[in-house]
């Protein structure tokens, strides 16, 4: 018998030298320490420490990597509107 569906989260972290980064996970907190642990892609590898800003949940991993393309497609400027920065 299986339980709920996990949830999905598309997620932006803000990088130390100010540059965004946006990503999924099934799990926000373990995945962010995992990109300052050095884990993960190059990009966020070579500019820790990064800190979430934002994080949004989804009932799937379709719907979050949906969002993700979506937003990696965004300028610098409309990730922001979205911060309401």
């Amino acid at each position: 018998m299986q339980g709920e569906p996990e949830p999905w989260f598309c997620y932006m972290l803000r990088c130390r030298d100010g540059s965004l980064y946006v990503g999924m996970t099934n799990d926000v907190a373990v995945r962010v320490e995992k990109h300052n642990r050095g884990f993960g892609p190059e990009f966020t590898k070579k500019r820790r420490p990064v800190d979430l800003i934002w994080s949004q949940e989804f009932t799937d991993r379709f719907a979050a990597r949906q969002r993700e393309v979506e937003l990696k497609g965004w300028s610098r400027e409309k990730k922001l509107d979205l911060l309401g920065a």
